[in-house]
């Protein structure tokens, strides 16, 4: 009898495992823009060869950045940091995410990639590198980005310190 109460509580936890990682992917799915239209004002023109540098900050958070856009391929690389309203307040983030966005003239997001992922993390730079290949109708990209930001507790668990949510949709 012991064997198939073992058998039974293994295929129990397969079966949770499998139940959170198959909603940890339809999440990030839902978390993609692509094939929606960007909002913002201050999108980036992307220009033929390369390297280009850049830099884009807004209130939260700062991405240096380096491309190359040669004949579809994009070669992108950088940092993202967060801002110093930020950083002298909080010490670790949570579901921390930074997106590259990727539009044509009309501003369609054709791609969307997550060049940034932190889990629970203490604050720092993140450096990112991606190459892929990009549609020819591309012409700019924009950043969005999600997070928590925290205080107290170790990594941000427990105590009783001050956090606050910041984003950007693109």
């Amino acid at each position: 009898m012991k064997p198939i109460a073992i058998r039974c509580i293994r295929l129990g936890m397969i079966g949770v495992l499998l139940a959170v990682a198959v909603g940890s992917g339809c999440q990030l799915k839902q978390l993609s823009y692509e094939g929606t239209i960007a909002t913002q004002q201050d999108n980036i023109a992307l220009k033929q060869g390369g390297p280009h540098e850049g830099r884009w900050e807004d209130s939260n958070i700062i991405v240096n950045h380096t491309y190359s856009n040669q004949a579809g391929a994009f070669e992108f690389s950088g940092d993202v940091e967060l801002a110093r309203r930020l950083t002298n307040t909080f010490r670790t983030v949570n579901n921390f995410a930074v997106r590259a966005n990727f539009m044509d003239e009309e501003k369609n997001i054709l791609k969307s990639i997550v060049i940034v992922h932190a889990a629970n993390q203490p604050i720092r730079m993140w450096r990112f590198t991606q190459n892929f290949d990009k549609a020819p109708e591309v012409r700019s990209m924009n950043f969005s980005y999600s997070g928590r930001a925290m205080e107290g507790g170790t990594l941000g668990r427990g105590g009783d310190g001050a956090d606050t949510f910041f984003w950007r949709v693109p």
